[in-house]
């Protein structure tokens, strides 16, 4: 049963946004407080008063942005507890990352119906409530020289690169050779998801190394509602494509 009169904050930029929203929470979540602001500082200020369980923030707003606004939420120790959900794609730089790791942040890719507002609201209460254990992903922390994992081993997730540089080697014929290097931006572990196998090769941290671990059963949709992870996807199989054919050159 989710939480009795939930509050909400929606920061957007036109009263139609608004409204949409609106009616999905009041209709969803029975004696919902919902306070709206049209620009950033408006939100900040209203947050500051009221303190709400899910800031709904668009990331273009007027006078302070969303993303900035997003910023301050999750960085100032007086809105600890507020989740947030972005209507915006999750962005190409590694801002978020940490946030959308540990699931207090998620992104709502725009226009949405009904059932995917729901659904990211609920995920973003249970979070506030204190409820993590339906985190999509977690953050993982390596050491230069520690295997992030081994050949041979039965995929769960692909990992997409945050922070550092690692390098995949694999057992060909008796001699382990170099097949090359991921860094930021990119995914690693991506061919299990692509082919159902097994791991292909080793991949080891040559720095210290950050990763957003991401369960190959919710990749689908996620490459599907997230346009900058499906971009990152292409970017990281064009380079080893590329590189594959300058070795047989």
């Amino acid at each position: 049963m989710e939480k009795k009169n939930s509050i909400f904050m929606l920061a957007v930029n036109d009263e139609k946004t608004a409204k949409e929203v609106s009616d999905v929470l009041r209709v969803t979540y029975d004696g919902a407080t919902i306070y709206v602001a049209y620009d950033g500082a408006e939100a900040l200020a209203k947050m500051s008063n009221v303190k709400p369980d899910v800031l709904i923030a668009e990331l273009e707003l007027r006078k302070i942005s969303g993303a900035d606004l997003i910023t301050t939420v999750m960085k100032d120790k007086k809105f600890n507890g507020i989740s947030v959900v972005a209507l915006s794609d999750i962005p190409d730089q590694d801002r978020f990352a940490d946030d959308v790791a540990d699931g207090r942040l998620k992104f709502l890719a725009k226009p949405s119906g009904a059932p995917a507002i729901i659904d990211s609201v609920s995920r973003a209460l249970s979070h506030a409530n204190g409820n993590t254990i339906d985190s999509q992903f977690k953050l993982v922390s390596l050491s230069p020289g520690e295997k992030l994992f081994s050949q041979g081993e039965q995929a769960k997730s692909a990992f997409l690169v945050k922070k550092g540089r690692l390098r995949a080697m694999a057992n060909i014929s008796g001699k382990l050779q170099t097949l090359g290097d991921a860094c930021a931006g990119e995914f690693v572990g991506e061919m299990a998801y692509i082919n159902g196998q097994v791991r292909s090769a080793d991949v080891e941290a040559l720095e210290q190394c950050e990763l957003v671990e991401i369960p190959i059963g919710t990749l689908d949709l996620l490459l599907f509602t997230k346009p900058a992870w499906s971009k990152a996807l292409m970017k990281t199989l064009a380079r080893r494509l590329s590189e594959a054919n300058q070795n047989k050159a």
